[in-house]
């Protein structure tokens, strides 16, 4: 769990027992306001002791770092990203089994989290709410949100070995080089990474499809070069 900016105590102790009842412990907090994790052990009750153990970054990336699949969470459904999509909790839940390390990244309590931090995620959720109030408390959304997650780690296990992070962001390597063969501007590139990068982790491709995929990927650039230096 990554909380961005927090400012207000009682929120910061609420989301840490939050964690605490469905079994989390690895709580991150971004430029967090000076005194608030302190203030906050005062309102955790059981739950101080994961605030004793919380980490503190400068930076989002920072704290993103080694996540298999960085999550947001947001109230707006602004369409300024052509490929943001939201998905519900449940659906975000089963996709998250498949991933070793999951970041559920929570906004600031004032104004969430900004279109620049939402475009470093590989999926957004948002709990549907009545369209004429539909913004959450922040310990009240982690609390939606890790119920659905701690009720789908009963699925019954996978018969298959996952795709690693390492395996999907090589074959999205080859995917890139295929299309800077092809001649599509590096904006379009970038563009096609993040979107097809967003459907892969959705899909939850097992290690054989993802290393299929990028053998096959490397085969068509190949192909296409040679074609084009005979020419």
């Amino acid at each position: 769990m990554i909380m961005i900016e927090p400012r207000y105590s009682f929120n910061l102790a609420l989301v840490a027992r939050t964690m605490k009842n469905f079994g989390y412990s690895d709580l991150c907090l971004v430029r967090p306001k000076e005194g608030v994790v302190k203030q906050a052990k005062i309102y955790s009750a059981r739950a101080a002791s994961l605030l004793n153990i919380t980490r503190v970054f400068p930076r989002l990336p920072d704290a993103l770092e080694g996540v298999d699949l960085k999550v947001g969470t947001s109230a707006k459904l602004g369409r300024r990203s052509r490929f943001r999509e939201f998905i519900r909790p449940e659906e975000l839940a089963h996709i998250s089994t498949q991933f070793d390390k999951t970041g559920l990244v929570l906004g600031r309590e004032s104004s969430g989290l900004t279109n620049e931090e939402l475009a470093m995620m590989d999926l957004n959720t948002r709990i549907a709410t009545d369209p004429s109030y539909p913004t959450l408390n922040v310990a009240i959304s982690a609390a939606i949100i890790l119920y659905e997650l701690s009720k789908a780690l009963e699925l019954q296990p996978r018969d298959y070995e996952l795709a690693q992070p390492l395996q999907i962001e090589g074959f999205l390597r080859a995917y890139c080089r295929l299309l800077d063969a092809f001649g599509f501007t590096r904006r379009r590139v970038d563009t096609s990474k993040k979107a097809f990068g967003s459907l892969i982790k959705k899909a939850s491709p097992s290690s054989k499809e993802i290393g299929l995929l990028a053998s096959n990927t490397r085969k068509m650039g190949s192909i296409y070069l040679e074609k084009m230096k005979n020419k």
